[in-house]
Formats: C-alpha cells, sequence, structure tokens
C-alpha cells in the first residue's frame, strides 16, 4: 500500500481479482507482472458487425489492502488491431463487457493530450490522460480524442481505424482514471469490440491498476 497526496492506493494484484469474464476471446496471457501487477492480455476471436462480439472484464474485490473499500481506479490500456466499435466501461456495449461497476464516463472527450492544466481535475471527474505519442500516428496527426463508445467508423474519431496503423511498431495506448459506483460488489475496467480485426494481431490489455480509496472516508 502507499499513499498519493494522502488517499490510500492499491496496486491490483492476482490476489484481489474476484474472476476475469470474456465472451468470444481468447486470453493470451495474465496474472502478475514482474513487479507485481495484475494484468491481462485478450485476443478477439469473432468481428461482430451483426455476428457476435467480443469482449472481457476484469473483477476487483470489493475490499482491498488492510480491508478497505476503493472508489477511484486508474489503469492503462495498451491496444493492437483496428474495430469499427468500441466500448470501454459503457452502457454501449458489444461483448457483453458493460460498464462493470463503474460510473459512466464524466471527464472530457478531448483533449487528451499533454495540454497543460489537463491532468489535474478533481476526483469527481474521470479522466483519460498520458498520452504524450499515445496514438503515433494518429496523434502526430493532430487527432487527439478518445471517446467511451463509437460506432460509424469515421476516421475523425477512431483511434483505431486503419489509416493510424502504428507501422513504427508501437501500440496505440492509454491511462484512464474512472470512478466506481456505490454498490458494494466487484467492479473493474472492461473493454469490447464489434466489426473489428481478429486473431493473434487484434488484442486489448490492460494493466498498471491501482486503486484509491475516496480521501473522506
Amino acid at each position: 500500500m502507499g499513499n498519493v497526496y494522502g488517499t490510500p492506493s492499491h496496486k491490483v494484484t492476482a490476489a484481489d481479482v474476484s474472476s476475469l469474464d470474456y465472451t468470444n476471446m481468447t486470453v493470451q496471457d495474465s496474472g502478475n507482472d514482474n513487479w507485481g501487477n495484475y494484468f491481462a492480455k485478450m485476443q478477439f476471436d469473432t468481428g461482430g458487425c451483426g455476428g457476435a462480439s467480443g469482449g472481457f472484464r476484469v473483477d476487483i474485490n470489493n475490499l482491498v489492502g488492510s480491508g478497505w473499500r476503493w472508489e477511484y481506479i486508474t489503469f492503462k490500456w495498451t491496444m493492437a488491431g483496428v474495430t469499427s466499435c468500441w466500448n470501454f466501461n459503457s452502457s454501449s456495449d458489444y461483448g457483453s463487457a458493460g460498464t462493470n461497476g463503474l460510473e459512466l464516463y464524466n471527464g472530457l472527450t478531448y483533449p487528451v493530450g499533454p495540454i497543460s492544466g489537463t491532468n489535474l481535475e478533481g476526483l469527481s471527474t474521470d479522466k483519460v490522460f498520458f498520452c504524450q505519442n499515445t496514438f503515433n500516428t494518429a496523434y502526430d496527426a493532430g487527432y487527439n480524442a478518445v471517446q467511451m463508445s463509437r460506432c460509424d467508423n469515421s476516421v475523425d474519431y477512431n483511434v483505431f481505424h486503419s489509416s493510424y496503423a502504428h507501422s513504427d511498431g508501437l501500440e496505440k495506448y492509454f491511462y484512464m482514471r474512472r470512478r466506481r459506483t456505490s454498490s458494494t460488489g466487484v467492479a473493474g475496467p472492461s473493454h469490447s469490440r464489434s466489426c473489428n480485426a481478429t486473431g493473434s494481431g487484434a488484442w486489448a490489455k490492460v494493466s498498471d491498476i491501482v486503486v484509491f480509496r475516496n480521501p473522506n472516508d
């Protein structure tokens, strides 16, 4: 356990995970990394678009650390493969991932780049952050918006669009901060896709998960 500005925090390990649930996906790898942090790297096996869609969620226990209930969470998404439709802990869902116990996103759609003052909102505001060089060719082209759900294949909003291929070999990644609902059940990151690429090169990885206690508790 550590402290960040007086707020107890806890890095999530495999022991804190109730379950890894997924639909039409293959687990490429999961468990604790070399630093003891839990991660899950998931492959998309179906393409959706009127057929079966794929999605997954990580369920984190209600109580962590020395037995306190967490209320805020940060985690890193690393992405590969193109898709027209996606969901990150949103009610607009594919593959049964859903909001998974987190509040609907209330942060800015953009900017998400290294713009002064955008990383310092209060705990009541959700955030997509630390996106320098995140989507490489897309970001270099001036694209800097991330949305929690989308399904129109518009190049202006789709960070997974084939026009933004990462030919330099770097995956697309970003960090996210979200708030938990008032329930006492399990909750955690979720992601799903439809009208997407499939196979070993089409995957999503969630890692570096840290949960925080409300400093007012």
